[in-house]
């Protein structure tokens, strides 16, 4: 091989190693590049590894700005009404007793008496130690809390005097702000406390730990301090949150992720309003452009000037009315130009962010059903709806169901259950919480959909019932009953058979032709 090409084949070769680390370094690093750092994520480094240690930098700050927000921000109090109405319903969590003898079959006496001493329990005057709140509401309120703070918290009364409430039990609604997010420690039974929260080495939460407050300290309005801390073993108390870390201690409002741009959705509202009053106000300013002539005092009124209190110099603007000014002067005009045309697209952005973050339809929560279909209204409902049930089973296994044990122990212990037995609680305690639900998008459509689905064994007429909200006994019971009726009176109601609801589904499901 001669000099010539020795040169050119080491040429190639480094040539070819340059370009492959070249190539290595740019796709080969290991690690993910969202975490490289640069001149671009510079203020992107103040992070945590310890998400109590996040908490408890955030949590009393995040929980007052939550609170204003509910109380001044539109699209928040929006958000807590809609939460309120579709996890809880104005109906609230519905308690139905499925208790059977051991042969399988329903005890449909024990069932019928617990359900109806329930029912009467659910009322004010014995549901809460106030006498304020009858069930429905506490279920309002744990929601309320929920949204608010993300964490609720309930005292259970028990042994209450018979001759007050005959259930011997009761409930006690709590503030979830009282629990000491401050204290900190390492206790010597080897439980440790972090936020106010006491838990054991294996997580398990065995108190908390309130500031201690007296009736008297509500009339200093919250403005007092509280040193002390009262210990509620956790026996005593419901409490609980929907954790997005499995070592998290105390819960977050779900609007942390969303409340920067909630704000600023209030400060672009806010501003917009004021250059539109001063759009439509035409101001300006007055410029002096000549030494001579008399001074301006202000608005001169039946031709006498008066001067403002302030000493400035102001010309009142009303409609119809051309002012002259005085020698010298010249009047510059003031004309914003907004809101303009980008105004309602750029809001539309911000509240389709914060829809998304809340995991509501945007269209429900900015009240915008501008340029929807029925597909893309039924699409966004049916994402929404199944969020709304992932908080319904929160409440019903964080809450309800502990409360309807512990009510069904102490009413059987109490005598308010007679005949039934205690002996027999495990047998009894057989509840299933029937949650709200919503009505059909497209009820013809939806109707031939359950019955095609019943009829080929997809579903069964108990699944159908309770995805109405409803339960197949107290349905079949209603049903009898009108039957009864009907012969009594010789009625004969419902026999025109509706060809529509035996009809195969089609394939069009939008019906209004959008």
């Amino acid at each position: 091989m001669n000099l010539l090409s020795q040169i050119i084949d080491k040429a190639k070769f480094g040539i070819t190693n340059r370009i492959f680390a070249g190539f290595s370094n740019k796709y080969g690093r290991r690690g993910y590049n969202a975490g490289k750092l640069g001149r671009f994520v510079t203020d992107w480094l103040n992070l945590s590894e310890n998400i109590n240690k996040d908490i408890r930098e955030s949590k009393e700050r995040v929980d007052l700005r939550s609170s204003d927000l509910y109380k001044n921000n539109p699209y928040a109090s929006a958000y807590k009404i809609r939460s309120r109405s579709n996890v809880i319903g104005h109906e609230g969590f519905k308690l139905q007793i499925k208790s059977k003898f051991p042969t399988g079959e329903y005890d449909e006496y024990a069932n019928n008496l617990i359900e109806t001493a329930f029912e009467k329990w659910c009322k004010r005057q014995y549901c809460t130690m106030s006498g304020r709140f009858s069930f429905v509401r506490v279920q309002w309120l744990i929601q309320n809390q929920l949204d608010f703070y993300g964490e609720f918290l309930v005292r259970k009364i028990i042994n209450v005097p018979l001759s007050q409430n005959p259930f011997g039990f009761s409930l006690d609604l709590m503030d979830p702000q009282d629990i000491d997010v401050t204290y900190n420690e390492e206790l010597s039974n080897g439980n440790i406390v972090l936020l106010g929260v006491e838990i054991d080495p294996w997580r398990k939460i065995q108190a908390i730990w309130i500031k201690q407050k007296q009736l008297k300290d509500e009339i200093g309005f919250g403005s007092s301090y509280y040193s002390n801390r009262v210990r509620i073993p956790a026996d005593e108390f419901y409490y609980d949150f929907d954790p997005d870390h499995p070592k998290q201690v105390r819960g977050m409002t779900p609007l942390a992720n969303v409340m920067l741009s909630l704000k600023g959705v209030d400060r672009w509202e806010d501003y917009s309003l004021v250059n539109a009053a001063a759009a439509a106000a035409k101001m300006g300013f007055l410029i002096r452009k000549s030494l001579e002539g008399p001074k301006y005092l202000g608005s001169s009124k039946n031709g006498v000037e008066e001067v403002e209190p302030d000493g400035g110099k102001y010309m009142d603007f009303e409609a119809g009315i051309i002012e002259e000014l005085p020698f010298g002067y010249e009047f510059i005009g003031y004309d914003p130009k907004y809101p303009h045309e980008q105004h309602a697209p750029f809001l539309k952005s911000l509240l389709r962010k914060i829809a998304g973050g809340l995991g509501v339809s945007y269209n429900s929560f900015a009240n915008d059903l501008e340029g929807v279909n029925f597909s893309s209204m039924r699409s966004g409902l049916f994402d929404e709806r199944d969020n709304w049930k992932n908080k319904q089973t929160f409440l019903r296994e964080a809450f309800l169901i502990p409360v309807g044990e512990d009510w069904l122990k102490w009413s059987l212990m109490s005598g308010a259950l007679s005949p039934l037995s205690p002996a027999n609680f495990d047998r009894y305690n057989a509840p299933y919480w029937q949650p709200r639900r919503w009505p059909w998008i497209d009820p013809l459509k939806d109707v031939q959909a359950d019955v095609i689905a019943v009829k080929h064994g997809f579903k069964t007429n108990t699944q159908v019932i309770a995805d109405r909200g409803g339960d197949i006994e107290d349905n079949y019971r209603e049903l009898a009953r009108e039957k009864t009726l009907q012969e009594k009176y010789g009625l004969k109601l419902g026999e025109v058979k509706d060809q529509l609801v035996t009809q195969e589904v089609s394939g069009n499901d939008n019906p209004e032709g959008n």
